[in-house]
C-alpha cells in the first residue's frame, strides 16, 4: 500500500490517507446490515467453502469463494475490521484451470498467506454481538428490533421448514416446462 510519496529530492510530494467510513467517507449500509453480512460472511470461513482460513486463528475475518461453472476463474474475497482482499485467479486468455479449481483451493491459500502477513501483529477485534433489544450491541443510537412488548426472543426456530412430498414436487418441476 502506498501511503507517502517521495521525489528525488527526498521531498513529500503526496501522502494518501485510507478512507474510513464515518470519519473521512460515508457510511454505506447500515450497521445492522453490515453486522448480518458480516455473520453470514464469518459463516464460510467457520463452517463453509473458506474452512481453511481458520488456520489463522482469528475470529475477526469473513469472507466468500467463487467460481465460475466451467472452472476458468476462481476467487476469494475477504476482510478483518482493517483490511479487505481480493484474490483472483484465471488466464487472461479464459481457458480451464482445471476441473478441480475452485476458489477455496486455489485463491483462498493465496488470501491466507497475505492476510498471515498484513495482519501480523494486528489485535482482535472482538465482533459486536445481536441483541434482542438493539440488535446490535456497541452500537449506539440504534432502534429495537423486537416490538417493545415482546420481551424475549425464542431461541427455537419460529418457521420451521417443511419438507414436500415427492408427489408434490414433481408437480412443481413439470409445472415449469
Amino acid at each position: 500500500i502506498v501511503d507517502k510519496i517521495y521525489d528525488s529530492k527526498g521531498n513529500l510530494r503526496a501522502r494518501m490517507e485510507p478512507l474510513v467510513a464515518g470519519q473521512n467517507a460515508q457510511q454505506i449500509i447500515d450497521s445492522k446490515n453490515a453486522y448480518l453480512m458480516t455473520t453470514m460472511l464469518r459463516g464460510v470461513i467457520t463452517s463453509g467453502t473458506a474452512k481453511p482460513a481458520n488456520a489463522l486463528g482469528r475470529y475477526d475475518i469473513a469472507g466468500k469463494t467463487g467460481t465460475t461453472d466451467d472452472n476458468k476463474d476462481v476467487w476469494f474475497v475477504g476482510y478483518s475490521p482493517k483490511v479487505v482482499t481480493a484474490v483472483y485467479v484465471g488466464y487472461d486468455t479464459p481457458r480451464q484451470i482445471s476441473k478441480r479449481a475452485f476458489g477455496g483451493t486455489i485463491a483462498l491459500p493465496v488470501w491466507v498467506d497475505y492476510m498471515r502477513f498484513a495482519l501480523h501483529g494486528s489485535t482482535l477485534q472482538v465482533p459486536p454481538r445481536l441483541t434482542p433489544r438493539t440488535g446490535v450491541d456497541n452500537l449506539h443510537n440504534e432502534r429495537p428490533l423486537l416490538p417493545s412488548n415482546r420481551r424475549s426472543v425464542n431461541t427455537e426456530r419460529e418457521l420451521k421448514p417443511v419438507q414436500p412430498s415427492k408427489k408434490e414436487s414433481n408437480q412443481k418441476f413439470d409445472n415449469l416446462f
